[in-house]
């Protein structure tokens, strides 16, 4: 069952490009393992 409205999902392959793949889809960023939405500012720690 396929949808239009997603790019056809990637085939298996390097980790690597998983975050990158991740953030296309979602918008979110993959820094360092943790998810890091665009539409907010870094978490002050």
């Amino acid at each position: 069952m396929s949808d239009s409205r997603f790019p056809p999902i990637p085939e298996p392959g390097d980790a690597d490009d998983l975050p990158e793949v991740f953030d296309q889809l979602t918008g979110i960023d993959v820094v360092d393992g943790e998810l890091i939405p665009r539409s907010s500012p870094p978490a002050a720690e």
